[in-house]
């Protein structure tokens, strides 16, 4: 049971961090978020989907793995404003354009990481089954 917590753990860790660079490379290379995000955080959910299979756990897996990702982006692009400025005001202002840029992802980002979810999930568990039904004599 320990091992299996921390297996869940790292593909937590994992898919937060790919969330995390995917977002900052989108804010800081201004990409089309609709062209190159969302494919990626269809491939993210789907791998977690895949490596979970159970959809409850998958399914809060991703939607936390996503959260984690955004608060990682956010601190690491407001990072510079926060060291060299002593105004409560200029970060506040710096976190609200870094997240006015990622929201319009995350909106769509969030029913594009149920679809790759239930994707990953069904391949999940197909992939189960055809090792299953290769094992037995």
């Amino acid at each position: 049971m320990r091992k299996l917590w921390i297996w869940e753990f790292g593909v937590l860790l994992a898919s937060s961090l790919n969330y995390a660079s995917a977002l900052t490379l989108s804010v800081i290379w201004r990409l089309d978020p609709f062209l190159h995000l969302v494919p990626l955080i269809f491939a993210i959910a789907c791998l977690v989907g895949f490596m979970v299979i159970d959809l409850k756990r998958s399914l809060i897996y991703t939607y936390v793995a996503l959260f984690v990702g955004v608060v990682i982006a956010t601190s690491l692009l407001s990072a510079p404003m926060m060291m060299n400025t002593a105004s409560a005001e200029e970060i506040s202002a710096s976190a609200q354009i870094i997240l006015g840029a990622m929201s319009r992802v995350l909106i769509v980002g969030v029913i594009v990481c149920v679809l790759g979810m239930f994707l990953g999930c069904f391949l999940g568990d197909w992939a189960q089954e055809q090792t299953f039904d290769q094992i037995e004599i």
